[in-house]
C-alpha cells in the first residue's frame, strides 16, 4: 500500500504542477486505483482509513469537473467548427465553451490550491498522514 501512494503521489505532484489534460485524467484514475486499494483492505485498516478515502474521493471528484470541462468543450468545439457564424445556436455554444474553459481553469486552481494545502496542511500531506497512521493501527491481520 505504501508503494501505490508513492506512485500516487508522484504522478500526482507532476500532473498537477503541468495541468495538462490527459496527466490530471490519468491522475484521477490512480487516485481511484489507491481508493480501490485500501477499500479492499478496510477490513484490516485503523479507522483512519476513513480520512484517506475521503482525501482521495474529494481530489477524483475535483479532477473529474476537468475531465468533464475538457470533454464537453471538446465535443461542442467539434460541432460549432461544422457550424456557419450565422446560426441561430452557434453564438450560444461558442459562450458556453468559454465558460466551460473558464470552469476547467477553476477546478484546476482548486486542484492546485488543495494540493497545496492553506488552512488545512498540504493534500500530500494529510493523504500520506492518514495512510500512514491507517497501516500503523491496523489489525494484527491486516497488510
Amino acid at each position: 500500500m505504501r508503494g501505490a501512494q508513492r506512485a500516487f503521489l508522484a504522478r500526482a505532484r507532476r500532473s498537477i504542477s503541468g495541468a495538462n489534460n490527459g496527466e490530471l485524467h490519468r491522475t484521477r484514475i490512480a487516485a481511484k486505483r489507491l481508493r480501490y486499494t485500501i477499500e479492499f483492505f478496510a477490513s484490516a485498516l485503523g479507522p483512519s482509513r476513513v480520512t484517506a478515502l475521503g482525501l482521495l474521493a474529494l481530489l477524483q471528484d475535483r479532477l473529474g469537473m476537468v475531465a468533464d470541462c475538457e470533454a464537453f468543450a471538446r465535443f461542442y468545439t467539434d460541432l460549432v467548427d461544422g457550424m456557419s457564424a450565422n446560426d441561430p445556436r452557434y453564438a450560444g455554444i461558442v459562450a458556453r465553451i468559454a465558460a466551460c474553459e473558464s470552469q476547467r481553469l477553476e477546478a484546476i486552481d482548486a486542484v492546485r490550491a488543495l494540493w497545496k494545502g492553506g488552512q488545512y496542511p498540504p493534500y500530500p500531506d494529510m493523504l500520506a498522514a492518514s495512510i500512514s497512521a491507517a497501516l500503523t493501527s491496523a489489525s494484527p491481520k491486516g497488510p
